[in-house]
């Protein structure tokens, strides 16, 4: 039987009043009275003080971490070169890398290394433009926007990452725009790759032509998407998904609004294209075999593990982009998306915070796959080995994995697809 536990109401206030903090706060203390049940009243003690003991270091630690990640980012403001940024990109990515292993926050690892990715960027952007006009080649009088797709236009970014970006400018007659922009684009994904911000592989950054242009251009190219008559159908597809995580990062906010606002109305306002979204959605195959086990690879180097990124985390965040498609919802992040389609009515209060712990619970995953690649440990930052799970955990996985499954069976009827 779980106690109650009774809160001081200044406790209660340095909380932050987070229903949700207080609420771990009492599982905690139940877990507790649950094992203290059979000890004896030294021993109870000595639980106790060893419980102490460890949060007292966890807590010292993670404020040495928080420190010094505060101290780093301001360096950024500040910092006179490219090497000086990559230096502290990279000693903030082991920080949260540390802070990650201390305690395995999602929701800190996605806010933090975006935030301070974001503070880089606009760093970067600021010294390429006076790099610029140190070799006479001057800001034009149209305005510009800079834009992060993706986990960064979800803002769910994590220990690694890549350049999945493009530029909006504002329309006008003048050609000096189209120069300008090629310029600034190719340095920028050369200093950005200095600092840290690995090129894409898939060329989605701005030095890659179709992904920069005017308003005008923009809209016609999305035009030209949505009808879907080139040959290459499948990578007009995946260039319309990219398009439906839009974050303005740096630049003329007007602008911003309204390049997302053209793009949203073109993919909603087409049917075919909206059909086409949710059907890449249901079609994925998922890491779940037979009879509630995991489904890993048969053949090859990682005969045995599992493509998490592949099987499990990108078709959760497809598959809760489709439905925010459906519905309208603009917002980008996972989470962001799941509490509005509650909103919505489209999921019950009780569907959406299984769906955003299966959120987290693919994330932390997702993050630990990194952590094993970042210290040798693993070959690859997607592939995960099941036997590094605990039972429970690979339960988890299976509901998670669940979830999908019957989301992916929802999305198909609710909207009527032949797959």
């Amino acid at each position: 039987m779980a106690i109650d536990i009774k809160f001081n109401p200044k406790v209660l206030s340095e909380l932050a009043e987070s229903k949700r903090v207080v609420e771990v706060t009492k599982e905690l203390f139940n877990v507790i009275n649950f094992q203290a049940q059979s000890l004896d009243r030294i021993k109870i003690i000595q639980l106790l003080e060893n419980i102490s003991e460890i949060f007292s270091e966890r807590i010292q630690h993670i404020k040495e971490l928080e420190w010094k990640t505060r101290q780093l980012i301001k360096r950024i403001d500040i910092a006179e070169s490219y090497f000086e940024l990559r230096d502290i990109h990279g000693e903030l990515n082991e920080l949260q890398k540390d802070f990650f292993l201390s305690v395995p926050s999602v929701t800190e690892i996605h806010s933090i290394c975006t935030d301070y990715r974001d503070k880089i960027t606009k760093r970067i952007i600021s010294m390429v433009i006076k790099e610029l006009i140190s070799d006479s080649v001057y800001l034009p009088d149209e305005s510009f926007a800079y834009f992060a797709v993706g986990s960064d236009g979800r803002r769910e970014q994590t220990l690694l990452t890549d350049q999945d970006n493009l530029i909006v400018y504002e329309d006008s007659p003048s050609r000096y725009k189209e120069f300008y922009h090629e310029r600034f684009s190719n340095l920028l994904v050369e200093r950005l790759s200095l600092c840290g911000f690995k090129k894409c592989t898939g060329d989605i950054m701005p030095s890659n032509p179709k992904w920069r242009g005017s308003l005008k251009t923009w809209a016609e190219r999305v035009d030209y998407l949505c009808r879907f008559s080139d040959p290459d159908f499948k990578k007009n597809l995946v260039n319309l998904i990219v398009l439906t995580d839009l974050r303005l990062v740096f630049g003329d906010e007007e602008l911003g609004q309204r390049f997302i606002k053209n793009t949203y109305n073109a993919i909603f306002n087409n049917h075919i294209v909206m059909s086409e979204i949710a059907k890449s959605a249901a079609s994925l195959g998922i890491a779940k075999g037979f009879m509630k086990t995991l489904r890993t690879e048969k053949k090859g180097k990682y005969k045995g593990h599992i493509n998490l990124k592949l099987h499990a985390w990108a078709p959760f965040v497809l598959v809760i982009r489709a439905f925010a498609m459906k519905n309208k919802v603009i917002k980008t992040g996972t989470i962001d998306r799941i509490d509005e389609l509650v909103r919505l009515g489209a999921f019950s209060k009780e569907a959406g915070l299984k769906l955003k712990n299966s959120f987290y619970l693919l994330s932390r995953f997702k993050i630990y796959t990194q952590v094993m690649y970042l210290t040798g440990q693993y070959s690859s930052d997607i592939y995960l080995n099941p036997d590094d799970l605990t039972e429970q955990e690979k339960d988890q996985l299976i509901e998670a994995l669940s979830q999908i499954e019957s989301l992916q069976k929802l999305l198909v009827e609710s909207m009527g697809l032949r797959i």
